[in-house]
């Protein structure tokens, strides 16, 4: 029993390829991609996992995004905050991100570390 819940604690898990799975074989992921008799595979359990790797990957950017545009502040704030500019690099984002005087409106604030 005691050999039961050591094998247990110190084994690691392994990952199956889902495609394979689908057709009722038990293929390990780890290096095989190149491998897998299935890649090409059409059938609709097949098409459904490459639907869902596609919504991940769709999430995963949407993600992204989202935390990239918490990071942004306007050359006011930046101004209030008195912060120093050789530990900040700023760039203009998106669309109009200029207004007419040629200034940035808005910008990304990456704060950079004491060495550089």
């Amino acid at each position: 029993m005691v050999r039961n819940v050591s094998a247990e604690i110190f084994s690691k898990r392994i990952y199956y390829c889902q495609k394979c799975l689908n057709h009722e074989k038990k293929v390990a992921r780890k290096n095989h991609k190149c491998q897998c008799p299935f890649i090409d595979c059409s059938c609709e359990k097949c098409y459904l996992v490459e639907k869902r790797r596609f919504l991940n990957a769709q999430l995963h950017e949407l993600e992204e995004i989202s935390y990239q545009e918490t990071n942004v502040a306007t050359e006011d704030q930046i101004e209030s905050k008195n912060l120093k500019p050789t530990f900040l690099i700023s760039a203009c984002r998106g669309k109009g991100g200029w207004d007419l005087d040629g200034k940035c409106v808005s910008v990304k604030i990456i704060k950079l570390p004491y060495f550089l």
